[in-house]
């Protein structure tokens, strides 16, 4: 039940989500339990007369609402101004602003244009962004070697995103030389910040001894960390460290908790996974019924081992709930798969945990017959 290969590269849907525009009233004053009418005022005033400052934070009410009624149009008029006034927290928004197309016509030739006025002067949530565009290829020519660079300065800053991302360079060998030592450094550094998929790729690094020492051990440490956060791969490679006594003590039964989680999610290898619990009692009470379940459910998403499964299943030797006679048609079932499968196709399914050892053992002995 090991899982190769399966190292996030990166998730556009999981790093958009996280993608929020920068507040600045977090790094400026704390008015969220305030109320901002008499502030509004004062920067409104302050605002009109040319301070900079001012326009900045008076485009921030604007924009969330505070102590005025919410107005994106206005809250880019405030940016601007002092965006060319050169407030970098302003060009920064104001990038922002145009990517989301909030006040202004979407544009993320706009947005890169004041992601860079900001990312210049260090600003690093504008150095993300910015190394976002280049490798989204938004607002500029994608170039992975410009994206890698903006990530680094960023991370290099603290943004969880951008060590991610910048792992991510250096895994695929894009923008940078490829290195797993320095992918697994930056996803370290995101993953002890608590970002999920930081933490299922440092799993996954232990796990196969890439950029880093191999350890089962530290492989499973890191599997629990983005498994407890509700991560679906990371669940069924916890599942499966429990199946194999990986890096913990064997338990059927732990592995199965973990791999319903998963499975609920709808992730397929976890329903497969179930599945082959569910057909052979390991760490839960054996059932066809439920077994074939779920090898359907992941077959329908397109696991293709469930696919070739469900149809072993559906044939007319396959072992029906509450039938008396099931060990005998086991062994009918496994006749049938050997007189028309070759030696390479039993030992494959024994690889995929469809049969256990001694049944593919049985299988090649009849098969030699």
């Amino acid at each position: 039940m090991k899982v190769r290969n399966e190292i996030q590269l990166f998730t556009d849907a999981y790093l958009e989500k996280n993608n929020e525009s920068f507040d600045y009233c977090e790094y400026v004053e704390d008015y969220s339990n305030t109320e901002y009418a008499d502030e509004f005022k004062l920067f409104r005033n302050a605002a009109e007369i040319g301070l900079p400052d001012a326009q900045f934070n008076l485009g921030l009410c604007y924009l969330n609402g505070d102590g005025t009624q919410q107005d994106y149009f206005q809250a880019v008029k405030w940016f601007e101004k002092a965006a060319e006034q050169g407030v970098i927290e302003a060009q920064y928004n104001l990038g922002v602003a145009y990517a989301k197309g909030q006040g202004v016509v979407p544009s993320y030739i706009e947005a890169a244009k004041w992601y860079r006025k900001a990312a210049e002067q260090e600003f690093a949530m504008a150095q993300y962004a910015l190394a976002r565009c280049y490798d989204d290829g938004k607002g500029v020519e994608r170039d992975y070697f410009e994206s890698a660079k903006w990530y680094k300065l960023a991370a290099e800053q603290g943004v969880i995103e951008a060590q991610f991302n910048l792992g991510v360079a250096y895994a695929e060998g894009q923008g940078v030389a490829q290195s797993y030592i320095e992918a697994a450094k930056w996803h370290r550094k995101a993953a002890e910040q608590g970002l999920v998929m930081a933490q299922f790729n440092l799993g996954c690094y232990y796990r196969d001894g890439l950029g880093v020492e191999q350890s089962q051990y530290e492989a499973v440490i890191w599997f629990k960390e983005a498994a407890e956060q509700g991560f679906a791969m990371a669940q069924h490679n916890l599942g499966c460290c429990y199946c194999d006594g990986q890096g913990v003590e064997q338990s059927y039964s732990k592995a199965v908790i973990w791999f319903k989680k998963a499975a609920e999610q709808e992730f397929p290898n976890a329903q497969y996974s179930l599945a082959i619990c569910y057909y052979y009692g390991r760490g839960v009470e054996q059932s066809y019924s439920n077994a074939e379940k779920w090898f359907r459910k992941a077959a329908d998403l397109g696991h293709s081992k469930a696919q070739e499964v469900l149809k072993l299943l559906n044939s007319d030797c396959y072992p029906q709930k509450n039938n008396a006679k099931t060990t005998a048609t086991q062994k009918c079932c496994k006749s049938s798969i050997c007189e028309n499968t070759s030696i390479a196709e039993i030992r494959k399914m024994y690889e995929d945990g469809i049969i256990d050892k001694s049944e593919m053992l049985d299988l090649i002995k009849s098969l030699n017959k």
